[in-house]
Formats: C-alpha cells, sequence, structure tokens
C-alpha cells in the first residue's frame, strides 16, 4: 500500500525471524510483530501490518525472514542521493612518508626499524636489514603510504651474526647526554609520527644522522624536512642550518598526475571516473618512463664495467703468456728471453 501511495522504502530495513505457523495465525503473529515494532521504532508507519497485506509464500513457510521497511518520502530520498553525489571528488593526496637513515662513521653495523598501521588488523613492520633493496648496514630509506598512521621509528646495531643491541635516547639539545632513567639504566630511542587524531595527514621527511660504536651508537641529529609549523619538534635537533638535508619533493607520478587532471569536485560520477582514470594513466606512463631509465642507467654501467673487465683481463693474459714464453727462450736465446 505504502509504495502505491508513491512512498519508496529507506535502505535500511529491520529483519524480523519468526517461525511461522500454516493457516490464520501466521498473519495474526505478523500483524502483532509489526505492531510491537512501530511501537518501539517511532519512524516506523503508525499502520501495523495486516494478515491481509502477508504475502501468501510467507504464510505457507515453515521458517521465514520477513523484511519490515521504514518507509520515507521522495524528497528525503533524493536530497540522501543529492548527498552521496556531492561527496564525489578527486582529492589531493599527500606526499609519502620519506625516512631516512644515516651514518657519520661505520664504526659498527646498524638498521632501521619502522612500524605503522594502513587501515588493518595487522600492525606492519619493515626493517632494512631484512630488505633485499634496502639493506645499507650504514644509510637507509623507506616510503610509506601517504594513508600510514600511527608510526614508530627505532633502530638497532649488530654485534654479531645473531646479536642486536638497541640505539639508546640522547638529549641532543644538551650535547648528546645519554638520557638515564635510572642508575646504569638507558632508555631506547622511539620517535613517533602521527599519533592522535589531527595529526594522520601531517607530512613527513625525516632523516636520522647515526654516529658511535655498537655499545655507545646514537641518534647524533634528527630533522623532518617537510615539517609545517615553525617550532621543531621535541626529537628535532640539528644546529647547523647549512648541512641540514634538503626536501626530495615530490614525486613525479603525483606531479604527472596532476598535470593531467587537477584534483576538484565531480558532479557525477561518470565526470569522477574520467578524471580518476586520465590521472592514473598519467601516473602509469611517468612510473613507465622512470623504469626505462633506470634499464638505461644499468645497460650503461654493465657496458662500463664490461669493458673494464674485458681490458683488464687482456692485459693480465697477455703479460702472463709472455712470461711463460720468455722462460724456455732465456735459455734458447737469451737477448729474447730477457727483453720478453
Amino acid at each position: 500500500q505504502a509504495l502505491a501511495q508513491g512512498q519508496s522504502p529507506v535502505h535500511s530495513h529491520i529483519n524480523v525471524s519468526m517461525a511461522a505457523e500454516a493457516g490464520s495465525a501466521d498473519g495474526n503473529r505478523l500483524a502483532e510483530t509489526g505492531g510491537e515494532l512501530a511501537a518501539a521504532d517511532p519512524d516506523l508507519p503508525e499502520t501495523p501490518l495486516l494478515a491481509k497485506d502477508t504475502p501468501a509464500a510467507v504464510a505457507g513457510a515453515d521458517k521465514t525472514n520477513v523484511e519490515v521497511f521504514r518507509m520515507d518520502s521522495d524528497e528525503a530520498i533524493s536530497e540522501r542521493i543529492g548527498t552521496c553525489t556531492n561527496n564525489l571528488a578527486v582529492r589531493t593526496y599527500s606526499p609519502p612518508v620519506r625516512l631516512r637513515m644515516r651514518s657519520v662513521d661505520k664504526h659498527c653495523p646498524r638498521c632501521m626499524i619502522i612500524e605503522w598501521e594502513d587501515g588493518t588488523t595487522t600492525r606492519q613492520r619493515w626493517k632494512s636489514s631484512e630488505d633485499p633493496l634496502q639493506n645499507g648496514w650504514y644509510q637507509s630509506e623507506k616510503l610509506l603510504p601517504p594513508s600510514a598512521t600511527n608510526i614508530t621509528v627505532q633502530f638497532q646495531v649488530f654485534l654479531g651474526p645473531r646479536q642486536s643491541w638497541d640505539v639508546c635516547m640522547v638529549d641532543r639539545h644538551n650535547d648528546c647526554a645519554w638520557i638515564r632513567p635510572g642508575k646504569g639504566r638507558y632508555t631506547r630511542e622511539i620517535v613517533c609520527f602521527r599519533v592522535g587524531a589531527g595529526h594522520f595527514a601531517d607530512p613527513i621527511d625525516a632523516v636520522f644522522e647515526l654516529k658511535g660504536p655498537a655499545y655507545k651508537c646514537y641518534v647524533q641529529r634528527a630533522w623532518n624536512v617537510s615539517r609545517i609549523s615553525s617550532e621543531p619538534e621535541e626529537w628535532e635537533c640539528w644546529d647547523d642550518e647549512e648541512s641540514r638535508p634538503a626536501a626530495v619533493g615530490v614525486p613525479l607520478t603525483l606531479e604527472a598526475a596532476d598535470i593531467a587532471a587537477k584534483p576538484q569536485q565531480c558532479s557525477d560520477v561518470a565526470t569522477y571516473v574520467d578524471i580518476t582514470e586520465r590521472r592514473l594513466c598519467a601516473a602509469v606512463f611517468e612510473l613507465v618512463d622512470v623504469h626505462r631509465e633506470t634499464w638505461r642507467a644499468l645497460r650503461g654501467l654493465d657496458t662500463s664495467c664490461t669493458s673494464q673487465w674485458l681490458r683488464g683481463n687482456v692485459g693480465t693474459s697477455a703479460s702472463a703468456g709472455l712470461m711463460v714464453a720468455a722462460v724456455p727462450l732465456t735459455f734458447v736465446l737469451p737477448p729474447v728471453g730477457i727483453g720478453l
């Protein structure tokens, strides 16, 4: 009856599971259930469901899931659909999170450990010493997705094949003095990013510089290049302004996407899909160009190393051959053997 009067059902509904018996008792029980639901929810229609409104399939079933819909007007539904359409917007995403480790000396091998959350139930973890591409003992760099939150960074030094030591905290504003919570105790250095509401979109391009031997290794200087606020955070300290690291900049893929189509508010789904597709294609093509340049550089390096290897081996082989020939010629023709 509600549909015949021009009303439309809302997406949300209440599922009522009931065991119906054959006969007229089904309709009465369904009518009582509808009346109870209408009394519990003021948004439900005042008119209860009657037995004559019950479908025949429901009356004849042993166990049926009956859906009682809350009815709403066409104006409310149109307003709700318009709100969803207005939310279609291609937004500008911040650059990826960049974390870098440097070393002043090479007194001991070091590694950087990063943990973060990406919206899943599992907390992600990365260790530079276990990465086949970023396994430098004295410098390393890691990029995290822009949506990464609750990020922690810490460092370790290696004393042996299976023994490691945590890098402990120092006061970088007090000549890197050790921070000791008690006598003979040290605190592990852990730097946190994007913790708490309002900080989930903070730009991060942090550089950490380590120094010292295995048992006294510490973070000498640290700085966030992409920091927005003018005042540095407590963990930041880099007194020499000239030697402060420079920002790497926005990745080429994001620049290509912004050139192809600017982020904007979309009036309909077709426009949203079109802009998103153009940005994606531009970013992919730029990534292909980057891979192509990388392969070209690797081929050039391989060619240079191969030519050097050939020159060195040809010279070594020729010298060895002349020495072998000089041994018998020294007895047969002494002047020639001595000359060789």
